[in-house]
């Protein structure tokens, strides 16, 4: 789980924005001008989809706002309320903050909406945070409470940008977003906090297409109104900036050829200077 460029990559669910599994693509990545046309029948939870296929790369402010909406609902419907003399688990209780302020859908909205905007975190690892989140509750693992789903929900959402995304979010940057939002921890501490959820979570992080599609057909339907009257339509996230291509330096031709060419010579000479008898006197 070191913050470090992976040589070979996972199946994924996505490609572009939103899209299931798509074997042997090669499509550069969700935030290419390209867009990318797959088969209806891959995406039945896509609304009002074209003729000969949908296009998953570009989504406006107003489709984004409606996932948004609908993956936020789902999330913090899975946050459970305090029950005096329900034992916390040993995973989740490294995620309780003692001093977490009272849960609500107003405070917990908008830290959500600012996280994502600030920290450049993609639509794609939110959906997948989500999963994790909820496999982890039915296994038993977690019950997310209101003192622990913020860290919850980060962790959960560090993995699935380490796991999903090719320019992936730095846990150092997810780390200090939260500081903005008082939540201070060291890296060693974020560390450990990654590392039990991705236990608990038996260390898969792969999303069967059945299960993506199984969220993505309920997520519009069930959309909260109190979040969707507490998000208003615009962009709920920040596209992150692409690194640089790497600079590669080449010797100029006549360079290299001079340099060879001395090398060259001056092993011949060495090795002449070796082998040649010396005079002896008759």
């Amino acid at each position: 789980m070191r913050d470090q460029p992976r040589s070979r990559l996972p199946p994924r669910l996505g490609i572009g924005i939103l899209s299931p599994r798509l074997e042997g693509s090669a499509y550069p990545g969700s935030y290419s001008s390209r867009p990318l046309r797959v088969p209806i029948s891959l995406a039945p939870w896509f609304p009002q989809p074209q003729k000969d296929g949908v296009v998953f790369a570009e989504l406006d402010n107003g489709m984004e706002h409606a996932y948004f909406v609908g993956i936020l609902s789902k999330l913090l419907s899975l946050v459970s309320l305090d029950r005096p003399g329900v034992e916390v688990s040993a995973v989740e209780k490294k995620f309780v903050r003692p001093r977490e302020k009272p849960f609500n859908y107003e405070t917990a909205t908008g830290f959500v909406l600012e996280f994502c905007r600030m920290s450049c975190v993609s639509l794609i690892t939110f959906v997948a945070s989500v999963v994790y989140l909820t496999r982890a509750v039915k296994s038993g693992q977690i019950r997310i409470l209101p003192s622990s789903w913020r860290l919850l929900w980060v962790t959960s959402i560090t993995l699935a940008e380490k796991f999903w995304e090719d320019n992936y979010v730095a846990p150092s940057h997810l780390r200090s977003t939260l500081q903005q939002f008082d939540v201070h921890l060291s890296a060693r501490e974020f560390l450990v906090l990654q590392q039990a959820l991705f236990k608990a979570l038996e260390w898969k992080l792969d999303i069967p297409v059945p299960e993506f599609h199984s969220l993505m057909t309920s997520l519009l339907n069930n959309a909260d109104p109190r979040v969707r009257r507490l998000v208003t339509v615009g962009s709920c996230f920040t596209p992150r900036p692409l690194p640089k291509p790497p600079m590669i330096e080449f010797a100029s031709p006549a360079t290299s050829t001079t340099t060879a060419s001395d090398h060259h010579r001056d092993f011949r000479d060495s090795a002449t200077t070796e082998i040649t008898p010396t005079s002896s006197a008759p």
